[in-house]
């Protein structure tokens, strides 16, 4: 026996479509989560010059910036002075808004007048004379070093960030990062008897 089940009239076929999802209602809290992608690291660097940091995916990140010393100064009671000493270069960690900066160390006297004041910097924690040594002065007569005539030490910028905080550097961009170069020595005519140059600066960077 077979039953036979007729449809009479026009058949209507129906979709139905879900209403629009609100993001709003029942989502996560909005924030910014711990990056599940972060490989804690580090750089560190000493050559004076111009390089492109990326900034790597982080939670923590930290970084410490020293300044060039300034270079050595020397008496120059017997023998004049060819080459004056100069002031050691700052060091910057160029972030939009608030950049790193450390002031470079100033130079040493050619007059005996002793060192000049260590120097510091902005934009974190300010170390004064915490960055590049400056160079030892040399007395010209004798050539022994001469600590009245030595260059300031330059400073030191030490800054932390959480990745929530406000003006953190962004995972991805490419910051400039300068280092500056330690002065030069006083060098007296005769090439024989000269000062010391200033230490140059340097960085540390980790991230977590």
């Amino acid at each position: 026996m077979f039953l036979l089940k007729t449809c009479i009239g026009p058949f209507n076929r129906a979709w139905l479509i879900p209403p629009a999802i609100n993001l709003s209602v029942g989502s996560p809290g909005l924030g910014t989560p711990s990056l599940v992608s972060v490989q804690p690291g580090t750089y560190s660097g000493s050559s004076p010059g111009l390089a492109n940091f990326p900034i790597p995916n982080y939670n923590t990140f930290t970084i410490t910036l020293r300044a060039g010393g300034g270079g050595g100064g020397a008496t120059d009671e017997r023998v004049p002075v060819n080459q004056y000493p100069s002031n050691g270069e700052a060091s910057q960690f160029s972030l939009p808004g608030t950049p790193i900066i450390a002031n470079g160390g100033l130079a040493g006297s050619t007059t005996g007048g002793g060192v000049p004041p260590a120097q510091g910097g902005s934009g974190g924690t300010v170390t004064i004379g915490g960055g590049g040594a400056g160079g030892s002065g040399i007395d010209s007569i004798i050539g022994n070093p001469n600590a009245s005539c030595s260059g300031s030490n330059g400073g030191r910028v030490t800054k932390t960030w959480n990745r929530t905080d406000s003006g953190a550097p962004v995972p991805g961009a490419i910051i400039a990062l300068y280092l500056g170069a330690g002065g030069v020595p006083a060098i007296m005519v005769d090439g024989a008897i000269n000062a010391w140059p200033g230490e140059n600066g340097s960085v540390n960077i980790n991230w977590s």
